[in-house]
């Protein structure tokens, strides 16, 4: 099919070159292709000189043209067919440079902060104005124009990895590093708040003095005040000698309030106020002291839930707030771990003066398939416990690796279906359509396990709409709970 005196070739792929303004490629995730053609034909109205090029997700070529450079992917879906956020995955796998927008017939089931703690420039819900999708494909030209390093790899002295996840919080770290604002990370047990935090100190202008640590879930409701702000001699009956407090050992540094999430109210109040004044008293003292410190807090638990149920206050949170860092868990960056491995081993071989080692790619995929619910803190003690009781052994392989973890994935492998056909005496592998179909009936049992038959959680955790489970779940004949 042509169009416009073969301007467009609607097919397997379909290319545009307009005449006016050089730009920049554009790839189209796509499932409707008139809508496709319309919207490309729209592009050309206002002059741009976009090289265009339009996929399925589906097809075979999706994975062709998702490793080549664009300046934009924009991905148009429905409701029913495929996971958007499955797709984001798979396009940041091969291409952690693309800008993304992604153009959607609704919002049901799709958790947009998700998309966007993943790098998405944009979420926009059709319909929508062809004006609106101009000024954001302006904006990303803008930006990309401003002499953005796309390709600069951050390297950090104390945060490894070089996936889509850890980079953006890098990059977060880097620019705000030299500001004033108050910082607020967060993220799951063990994935290096303390390190993300000590980071940002030693990029800042306050470097050179002192990095100060609280840890809250150790603060003893009644030695709480003593703490933070020290206290004169005599001012309790404990009270033998002057103590220093952590705000005056803060003063000009950068004060670090580990698990803020743990503060009780009362003293949420007490620090509310030293935030709002920078100013405090020892106890017993008569005089007012300043701290002038840079706050960065961190916390596992989920602070504005906290603060609906009215266990963590309002005014307080919002002065944490000034900058969210989000540090991803390192399920969520399986990628990284060759590096981290590498990282950790150089350091244990010198902690113990043992000769390098050698790796098997078997001893990385087994790393690799384990889903490390304690994050970094488990990956690091898990490394060191291998190397501990395996010094002289040159080449470390996956029986090296402790059971627990070892047990895990191969429950996760068999879990995962396969290829092979089990009852064939060769091993052969099944025909590609016999092996999806298993496949996608293996998840759908796992799913309908892990939410008890319940349609509104299977559609959140799948990304699938409620017509097109129903469907799918009839085809492969298995059963809803009611």
């Amino acid at each position: 099919m042509e169009l416009d005196s073969g301007k467009f070739i609607i097919g397997n792929h379909l290319s545009y070159l307009g005449e006016k303004k050089k730009m920049k490629r554009i790839l189209i995730v796509k499932q409707d292709d008139l809508f496709a053609e319309q919207f490309v034909s729209q592009l050309k109205k206002y002059g741009y000189d976009f090289s265009i090029s339009i996929t399925n997700y589906f097809s075979y070529e999706f994975t062709q043209h998702i490793m080549q450079s664009f300046d934009l992917i924009i991905i148009m879906i429905n409701k029913k067919v495929f996971c958007v956020f499955e797709a984001i995955k798979k396009i940041r796998k091969y291409n952690k440079l693309n800008e993304i927008l992604v153009i959607s017939d609704s919002q049901e089931n799709v958790n947009i902060k998700k998309i966007f703690d993943i790098g998405v420039w944009d979420f926009l819900i059709h319909p929508v104005s062809m004006t609106k999708i101009i000024k954001v494909i302006n904006d990303i030209g803008s930006y990309r124009k401003e002499g953005v390093q796309f390709s600069e790899k951050i390297i950090d002295k104390k945060i490894i990895g070089e996936s889509q996840a850890i980079q953006k919080c890098l990059k977060d770290i880097r620019k705000i590093a030299t500001t004033e604002t108050n910082v607020l990370i967060t993220g799951d047990t063990g994935t290096g708040k303390e390190l993300a935090a000590s980071s940002i100190h030693e990029k800042s202008h306050r470097s050179k003095n002192n990095f100060v640590i609280l840890d809250c879930t150790v603060l003893p409701e009644n030695l709480a005040e003593s703490i933070l702000f020290g206290h004169e001699k005599g001012s309790f009956t404990d009270a033998k000698s002057f103590k220093e407090g952590i705000f005056s050992r803060a003063h000009n540094g950068t004060l670090f309030i580990d698990e803020i999430g743990d503060l009780s109210l009362s003293i949420q109040k007490k620090f509310l106020r030293i935030l709002q004044e920078k100013e405090y008293r020892t106890i017993g003292g008569k005089k007012k002291h300043k701290s002038n410190f840079r706050l960065i807090t961190a916390t596992n638990r989920n602070i504005e839930e906290m603060v609906k149920q009215g266990t963590f206050r309002k005014d307080l949170y919002y002065r944490l707030i000034g900058c969210h860092i989000k540090l991803p868990s390192l399920s969520e960056r399986l990628e990284d771990i060759p590096l981290l491995l590498n990282y950790y081993l150089n350091n244990l071989v010198k902690k113990y003066d043992i000769s390098p080692k050698n790796v098997s790619q078997g001893f990385i995929d087994a790393l690799c398939s384990y889903n490390w619910p304690g994050n970094i803190r488990e990956f690091v003690n898990t490394i060191d416990y291998v190397i501990s009781v395996n010094k002289s052994t040159r080449t470390l392989i996956p029986k090296y690796i402790p059971n627990n973890i070892r047990v895990k994935t191969i429950k996760k492998e068999s879990s995962q279906g396969g290829l092979v056909d089990s009852n064939s005496k060769d091993d052969k592998l099944l025909p590609f359509s016999d092996a999806r179909e298993r496949s996608e009936r293996n998840y759908l049992k796992q799913l309908l396990s892990v939410t008890n038959g319940n349609i509104k959680q299977m559609c959140e955790i799948s990304c699938l709409s409620r017509s097109y489970l129903y469907k799918i779940i009839k085809k492969h004949n298995l059963l809803l709970k009611n």
